[in-house]
C-alpha cells in the first residue's frame, strides 16, 4: 500500500495539466490514490493532499525558494499529517 507521500510524489510529479487537473478536484485525488496507487484515502487526506501541493506550486511559481527545500518541506507536512 502506497503511504500518503508517495501519492503525493505521484501527483505532483505528472504532467502540469494532468497535476493541475488533478488538485483542483478532491474526487480525482481520491481516484488517483485508489485505482494508481491502491489505496483507499479519505476525503480529509486527499484535502490535505491538495493544500499543501498547492501550496508548495504556489511558492514555486512566486520564486519563494528552490524547489529541493520547498518539496522536501512538503514531503515533511505529509509526513506529519499522516503520522497525527
Amino acid at each position: 500500500m502506497k503511504t500518503l507521500q508517495e501519492i503525493f510524489d505521484g501527483i505532483c510529479d505528472s504532467s502540469n495539466d494532468t497535476r493541475d487537473e488533478n488538485l483542483n478536484d478532491i474526487d480525482q485525488i481520491m481516484n488517483y490514490a485508489e485505482f494508481g496507487c491502491g489505496r483507499n484515502i479519505t476525503q480529509a487526506q486527499a484535502e490535505a493532499i491538495q493544500r499543501i501541493a498547492i501550496r508548495m506550486f504556489d511558492e514555486l511559481e512566486n520564486g519563494n525558494g528552490e524547489y529541493s527545500r520547498i518539496r522536501h518541506a512538503a514531503m515533511n507536512e505529509i509526513e506529519e499529517y499522516e503520522n497525527a
